[in-house]
C-alpha cells in the first residue's frame, strides 16, 4: 500500500486542522473529516495512550477498508494535537473478501463498523475488542498487526517546551510574568526571570497554537522538471485577525514557475493562532511541501 500511494500519515493541531503531513496531500480531506467525527465523540475525553480507529463513512471516514488510526498528543496535561495513519486494508470482514464488491446492497455486507473507538486506552488495549477484530476479519491476525504499524508510524513522543520570549518584569530572581512563545509546532514555554533593570525574557507559562491554512496547498501544475525533488518552505506573519502581513518562501530554480508558485502562496488565508484560552494572537506559520 506504501508503494502504491494509499498510505498516508499526519500531524494536527488540538482543533482538528491539520497542519502537517506526508504525501499524497489530497488525504488532508479525509484526515479533516475524520477528525471532526472523533472530536464530536470524544472531545474532553482524550487521554495520553489512546488509539482511536475508524473506518465509518458515518464518522468521516472514507470507505470500510481504509482504516484510520487517531492518536492525541499532549504537553504536560493540556491536549496539543493528533498525530494519524491511514492505509487500505486487504479486509475487514463482510461478505466479500477485501470489503470490495458492486454485489452489496447495504454497507453491512462490506465489513465491520469501527465508528472512531478506542482500540487502547491510556496504553491499555482493549482486549475485548481485538477478539471481535480477529474472530470477524479474514487474517484477523494480519489485520491487527497493519493496526499495529499504523500506530507506530507516525508515533510523536511529548513535544518538549522551548525557551519562550516574552515581556516578563520583575525583580531580580523572581519569576518574570508575561506570555511565553515559540518552540516545538508553533508552542513554547516562557521560562524566564524578570529583571529590575529591564524587561526580562520569557516569564510566563503558555502554550500558543499557531495560524492554521483554511484551505490545501496545490503547487501550480504542471510541474517543470527542474523543480522536481524541490523543498519548499514558505513562512507567513499573519495577524490576530488572520490577515497575512508578511511572506516569504524559498525560491525554486526555475524563474518562470517561481512567479506561478508566489501567485498561489500569495493567495492563502489562514485562521490566527490563538492562546489556550482562544484569544487570537498574531503568530507565524510555515507551510512546507515537497515536490
Amino acid at each position: 500500500m506504501l508503494s502504491a500511494g494509499d498510505f498516508a500519515t499526519a500531524v494536527a493541531d488540538h482543533r482538528g486542522h491539520v497542519i502537517g503531513m506526508q504525501l499524497p496531500p489530497g488525504f488532508t480531506c479525509a484526515f479533516t473529516r475524520v477528525l471532526e467525527g472523533v472530536l464530536r465523540k470524544w472531545d474532553g475525553n482524550f487521554e495520553p495512550g489512546d488509539v482511536i480507529v475508524c473506518n465509518d463513512p458515518n464518522s468521516g471516514a472514507s470507505h470500510k477498508p481504509d482504516v484510520f488510526v487517531v492518536m492525541p498528543l499532549f504537553l504536560g496535561e493540556q491536549l496539543a494535537g493528533f498525530s494519524l495513519a491511514y492505509s487500505h486494508q486487504g479486509d475487514v470482514g463482510g461478505r466479500f473478501a477485501g470489503g470490495i464488491s458492486s454485489r452489496p446492497t447495504t454497507t453491512f455486507e462490506e465489513g465491520l463498523h469501527l465508528p472512531a473507538v478506542k482500540l487502547y486506552e491510556r496504553n491499555v488495549l482493549n482486549d475485548a475488542l481485538a477478539d471481535l477484530l480477529r474472530s470477524n476479519i479474514r487474517a484477523g491476525d494480519e489485520f491487527l498487526a497493519d493496526i499495529e504499524a499504523k500506530i507506530e508510524a507516525p508515533k510523536i513522543e511529548a513535544i518538549a517546551p522551548m525557551p519562550g520570549t516574552g515581556g516578563g518584569t520583575g525583580r531580580d530572581g523572581t519569576t518574570g510574568t508575561g506570555p511565553g512563545s515559540g518552540g516545538g509546532v508553533g508552542t513554547g514555554i516562557g521560562t524566564g526571570r524578570g529583571s529590575g533593570i529591564g524587561s526580562g525574557t520569557g516569564g510566563g507559562s503558555q502554550a500558543n497554537y499557531p495560524p492554521s491554512p483554511t484551505e490545501l496547498f496545490i503547487p501550480p501544475l504542471p510541474m517543470p522538471d527542474k523543480v522536481r525533488g524541490f523543498h519548499l518552505v514558505a513562512e507567513y506573519d499573519v495577524d490576530s485577525t488572520g490577515k497575512v502581513v508578511d511572506f516569504n518562501y524559498t525560491h525554486t530554480r526555475d524563474g518562470g514557475y517561481n512567479k506561478r508558485l508566489e501567485e498561489v502562496l500569495k493567495s492563502f488565508k489562514f485562521r490566527p493562532g490563538t492562546t489556550p484560552d482562544g484569544k487570537p494572537i498574531r503568530m507565524k506559520a510555515q507551510i512546507v511541501y515537497d515536490f
